[in-house]
């Protein structure tokens, strides 16, 4: 890979890490403002699914989070090791 296409692997990849981060947020600060049985979550237009029961929400938001700090660390990662082949 040349240094330009990891730069932008590493961009893209914490664009989705920010955007993974501030679902998990807004997820965990829904508590327990739910109508009817549940909710659906939406991520970059896509459904991830349509009916989260509020038990399971602290659940989802948790996984978008820990997503999002693997992703952003994988993105160090790589721009250190572009870095560092200068």
């Amino acid at each position: 890979m040349n240094k330009i296409t990891r730069w932008s692997v590493s961009f893209l990849l914490i664009l989705v890490a920010v955007f993974l981060f501030r679902k998990g947020v807004h997820l965990y600060s829904l508590d327990s403002n739910v109508d009817g049985g549940g909710v659906e979550v939406f991520l970059l237009g896509f459904e991830v699914n349509d009916h989260v029961v509020e038990e399971n929400i602290p659940h989802y938001a948790r996984t978008f989070m820990i997503t999002s700090f693997i992703l952003f660390t994988t993105s160090i990662l790589n721009s250190w090791r572009t870095f560092r082949k200068n």
